[in-house]
């Protein structure tokens, strides 16, 4: 019964792999029945929006009807690299759908793109409940990212330089007067635009990101904490092991055990 309710909606058609070339791109016009989801897993496009063209990157989506053209203004010195969802549309009456938006979370929408491309590669379940699934979920981040005006303000070029410069840089010791003098702007200003456009301070981000690094050593090899440590940015062991403590609840030997690729370390 609910496999016949879902085919009336959409079905997927493909998920691939996009990594742009090193060059200037022609865009690809959507067939008839069909939309195609590019949503952003690295790298840098441009994209109009509000009569003005936008830099984007992780974590943007762009959704593309029938006739539409898909993203082409390639970064030459940072290609951008996406996850294409094509559907064939069934049904959709009511349904707004916006034409670029941004993920709340960046790295949650690189996961949930790679998760959709493995799981159609390996036909776990049917194109139709895969399609119904994936459709919806992004409907509902486009939904919250319009509801969260994610993309009212676009950041600002300071902004852009300032998180481009933590990503290069988290992994050693960075101060904030350093993010704020490669960006040309004060440590106030720098709070003010994190705080509009991030909803987080830059020693969160910054934060964040040795979090994840971290986590990565710990389940994906069997480097010893005190590497760890200065390798994610942290420094020594004492001090990383009590912040990853009181960022996740547990040790960080702990979240090892439980989550580790190798079950035996």
């Amino acid at each position: 019964m609910y496999e016949t309710r879902i085919k009336k909606l959409v079905e997927i058609h493909n998920v691939s792999f996009f990594k742009a070339p090193q060059r200037a791109l022609n865009p690809v016009v959507t067939m008839q029945g069909h939309e195609k989801i590019e949503l952003l897993v690295g790298g840098k496009v441009n994209f109009p929006y509000k009569g003005k063209s936008i830099c984007f990157g992780k974590g943007a989506m762009f959704w593309h009807t029938e006739g539409q053209y898909t993203i082409f203004e390639n970064h030459i010195d940072n290609p951008y690299q996406c996850i294409v969802i094509e559907f064939i549309v069934k049904n959709k009456q009511g349904v707004h759908i916006p034409r670029v938006s941004r993920w709340a979370d960046p790295d949650q929408a690189v996961s949930f793109a790679f998760h959709l491309f493995e799981t159609f590669k390996n036909r776990v379940f049917s194109k139709s409940f895969l399609g119904f699934y994936a459709y919806s979920r992004l409907l509902i981040e486009a939904e919250r990212a319009a509801r969260n005006d994610l993309l009212v303000e676009p950041w600002p070029p300071a902004l852009r330089n300032a998180v481009n410069f933590i990503e290069s840089n988290y992994t050693k010791p960075i101060l904030l007067s350093e993010i704020a003098s490669n960006s040309e702007i004060s440590i106030p200003y720098l709070h003010k635009l994190f705080s509009e456009h991030l909803r987080k301070s830059p020693h969160r981000i910054i934060l964040e990101l040795r979090m994840k690094k971290a986590r990565q050593y710990l389940t994906e090899s069997l480097i010893h904490l005190r590497e760890i440590a200065v390798l994610s940015g942290f420094g020594t062991a004492e001090y990383f092991c009590r912040i990853f403590a009181q960022e996740h609840g547990m040790p960080p030997m702990v979240y090892r055990r439980t989550y580790a690729i190798f079950r035996d370390i």
